[in-house]
């Protein structure tokens, strides 16, 4: 059912009552990340240099319903038993939106906010969270079209870092395809195409279909499933430059991770580790401190041909690395 404009501003207005003054407060808070609000009805968000806290605001079960059901009808989406699962740009602000209702969960929101602009380098360097020196090598590697996949834990900031990345590109003229499953990432590349998985369209199609736009770029959000192997083989098809994210605790744990990813397209990790050599050229790792400080602890180029050159550190296997995997 399409709704009139005039149904959309009053939904939306309903919607804000429901979600309450706290929640709605944080989603337009800058130094706020994420918001989640449990079973239990307690508002607690994800704050720059300081990780979870607990901040006023409560919403009971039925406002959680009540909120959730308002959300799913704005994004025409089914919300119910059978379908337990609500995923999309959360209507009020844009941001990311999972939320769920029984048997999955009891009425769960969980909102993870979009940066209205990407950071640079330069605020990378200025925060320490980068040397000077690792943004020089990282530049290089943009400069010179590697392929790059940026690996951290949930919530390390990889999607943020790629797009530090991609404002680097804001002055090319290329052609860049960004994929993502929600509108995620800030991209102020001048000429740029963004495509969208749907509940009929998935990330693995996506990538398939777009090599008939004829990228110079391909940039994906983040690759967690069977598309791990489409997106390896598209970054061996000639398009150069690309670059995308993947959960993982280090630098060498992308081979394992890699191979788990694999093993949902059929392929043994073997041939994974084969075709991740082959098509990436750099893995770079951001992780949180204890103290929640951010830092980018690993720039590590892939080893393909068994050559290794001092002062640069290369990976040729999954952990664990020896031998001449790598040199200081």
């Amino acid at each position: 059912m399409i709704l009139t404009s005039k149904q959309v501003t009053e939904l939306k207005e309903q919607l804000r009552e429901y979600l309450g003054e706290a929640v709605c407060a944080a989603l337009v808070d800058p130094t706020v990340m994420e918001v989640k609000v449990g079973e239990d009805g307690i508002l607690h968000v994800e704050q720059q240099g300081k990780g979870w806290v607990k901040i006023g605001g409560y919403l009971s079960e039925a406002r959680r319903r009540l909120a959730l059901n308002i959300s799913a009808r704005l994004l025409n989406k089914t919300f119910n038993a059978q379908h337990s699962k609500l995923s999309g740009d959360e209507p009020l602000y844009g941001h990311r939106l999972q939320g769920f209702c029984p048997p999955t969960g009891n009425y769960t929101i969980h909102i993870r906010r979009h940066a209205p602009t990407n950071f640079t380098f330069a605020d990378y360097i200025a925060s320490g969270i980068m040397t000077p020196w690792q943004v020089a090598t990282l530049c290089e590697h943009i400069t010179k079209r590697s392929n790059i996949l940026f690996a951290g834990a949930t919530g390390s900031g990889k999607t943020a870092l790629m797009g530090a990345a991609i404002a680097f590109l804001v002055e090319s003229n290329e052609h860049g395809v960004l994929l993502e499953d929600t509108k995620e990432i800030h991209c102020e590349m001048p000429n740029f195409t963004r495509f969208l998985t749907s509940d009929d369209v998935t990330m693995e199609d996506l990538v398939k279909d777009v090599m008939r736009v004829k990228p110079s770029r391909i940039i994906i959000g983040e690759t967690r499933g069977r598309e791990f192997i489409a997106v390896q083989e598209a970054f061996m098809t000639g398009h150069r430059g690309c670059m995308t994210t993947l959960h993982a605790d280090s630098a060498e744990a992308t081979f394992t991770r890699g191979a788990v990813l694999g093993r949902k397209a059929g392929l043994p990790p073997e041939e994974t580790w084969a075709l991740m050599r082959e098509a990436l050229d750099v893995i770079v790792y951001i992780e949180v401190l204890p103290n929640k400080q951010r830092i980018v602890s690993q720039i590590k180029e892939v080893k393909k041909d068994g050559v290794t050159r001092k002062g640069e550190r290369w990976l040729s296997q999954p952990e664990p690395l020896q031998g001449e995997a790598f040199t200081q």
